[in-house]
């Protein structure tokens, strides 16, 4: 099993990496399981971001723009937004060999759920894909690659070869 977390400036394109993995993987026919984080805009304007289970297509709002009581930054978080993270967790421990998180971020541990979700994943005999903050730190191993815009292109296909490389 491997780790493999991408990082790197906001805007460079680390979700589009981590969903053409998935493409790849499943054309691979190896199981993906997980959620992605994918920024939602209108009228090229960030509103927020939604959390997506990979398997089940389960969505909800993981934080809008806007001020409240569970506010981070310019964003209000939704905590049930941690129990899809969770849940698409334990249904890829459960029924896949690869799970997803994007992204393990400030915003995002400060949910409970979801906070439980990345230590679960792991701490399991799946191999991790994902993408981490670049001012966080977490207590697990894994290989940390930087993401700009002259590697971007060709990532997918070396974090899919990293994942292959280790089944055979």
């Amino acid at each position: 099993m491997e780790r493999v977390l991408i990082t790197g400036r906001p805007g460079v394109g680390k979700t589009t990496i981590i969903l053409k993995v998935i493409e790849l993987l499943n054309k691979e026919r190896i199981r993906v399981g997980g959620f992605v984080c994918p920024e939602i805009r209108s009228f090229r304007r960030r509103e927020g971001f939604k959390i997506i289970d990979v398997m089940t297509n389960e969505q909800e709002w993981l934080a809008r723009v806007g001020n409240g009581k569970n506010s981070y930054g310019r964003y209000i978080i939704n905590e049930k937004a941690g129990e899809v993270g969770f849940n698409a967790v334990r249904r890829a421990i459960d029924d896949s060999a690869v799970i997803i998180i994007d992204e393990i971020g400030p915003m995002e541990l400060t949910i409970p759920f979801l906070r439980r979700a990345i230590d679960i994943a792991f701490q399991s005999d799946r191999s991790v894909v994902g993408v981490i903050h670049r001012n966080v730190n977490i207590p697990y191993k894994f290989v940390k690659i930087p993401v700009d815009e002259r590697n971007r292109d060709t990532l997918p296909r070396r974090i899919v070869e990293i994942i292959t490389a280790l089944r055979q």
